[in-house]
Order: structure tokens, then sequence, then C-alpha cells
């Protein structure tokens, strides 16, 4: 018996030997082999997608309560922790900071409307002193703001600087942005 096949149509006989068949699942087989690579990148896209929001959420939320903090602490509401240890403060870095059961920084709870936990701030202050005889001219305040998005490893951090003249208000002293690129360890 020959694998080969007679059709005939309209008086034509024509042989077939099968090969169609092969053809149209070697295609099928590679159309769903793309079709699983693109819902592979579709998923990948998707977790990138919510990681980016989430970090847009922080970075926000973070800028948000720099505003809301910086004009509580021009009212004097918000404490300003002294900083004795060199260089700029840095207590904002230690964990404690902002979490435990009883951190220093401020928490927006009860004014913040958005899904992430509220933001928190933290003032610290230090003398800033001139060149002369090292005498304190000014003091340097830092003020952090630390923003969780809804994952709780997404957190940003933000700052804003001043330079307070002696006996002068943070309300009337210039004023300086700066992003913190690195979350503390």
């Amino acid at each position: 018996m020959s694998p080969h096949r007679l059709t005939c149509r309209d008086g034509r006989c024509h042989r077939q030997g099968g090969v169609s068949l092969p053809i149209v699942l070697a295609l099928t087989a590679l159309l769903q082999v793309l079709a699983l690579a693109q819902a592979d990148l579709g998923w990948v896209a998707l977790r990138d997608a919510g990681a980016r929001r989430d970090r847009l959420l922080a970075d926000t939320a973070a800028e948000a309560a720099l505003v809301i903090c910086s004009r509580l602490l021009q009212q004097g509401r918000i404490p300003v922790y002294p900083w004795t240890g060199p260089g700029e403060p840095a207590g904002w870095q230690a964990p404690q900071a902002f979490s435990g059961s009883t951190p220093l920084a401020y928490s927006l709870g009860p004014r913040w409307p958005a899904p992430t936990s509220p933001p928190q701030c933290l003032a610290e202050a230090r003398p800033a002193v001139s060149g002369a005889g090292h005498v304190p001219a000014a003091q340097i305040v830092v003020l952090t703001a630390r923003a969780v998005g809804l994952d709780a490893e997404t957190q940003s951090y933000q700052q804003r600087l001043w330079r307070v003249a002696s006996g002068v208000s943070p309300a009337s002293s210039p004023q300086g942005w700066r992003n913190v690129a690195a979350v503390p360890d």
C-alpha cells in the first residue's frame, strides 16, 4: 500500500503525499511558542509597571509630606532633635528613627488620605561653625520625610535643608531641596 492517496475532481486525478499536515502542525507549534513568549513578556511588563507605580506613590507621598512638615516646622509644631555627631545630621539613617515602639519621627497619620501608610518627618539640627574661631554662627536644620509605598519594601526619602542664623526662625531662612537616593541600612 502506497502512502500517497489518489484524489479525483472534475475528471482530473492527483496524487497527495500528506505533506501539508506536518507543515500546519509545525506552524501551529511555532505560533504557540511565540504566544507563550509574548505572555511572558506581558507579565514582566505588568510587574514592572506595578513596581513603578508603587515607587511613584512613595516619591509623591514623601514630597507632599515634606511640604506639610516644612509648614509645621516653621510653625514650631514639630520637635527638632539636636545632632551631636560629626558632620551633618544623620539620625534619620537609624532604623529606630522611623519605626519601632517609640519612633522619633512625626507621623502625618490623621492628615493622610492616601492608600499608603502615612509618611513621617524627622527634624534634626546641628550648629554650623564659621571659619574664624569655630564659633557657632548658625544652625543647620535637616528635615527628612519618609514615605512607604503599597509594598513595605518601597521607601522614599526626601530632605529639605535650612541654614538658620542665630535667633532667626526657619520660616525666614533660606532653604534647599535634596533627594536621598538610597534607603539607609
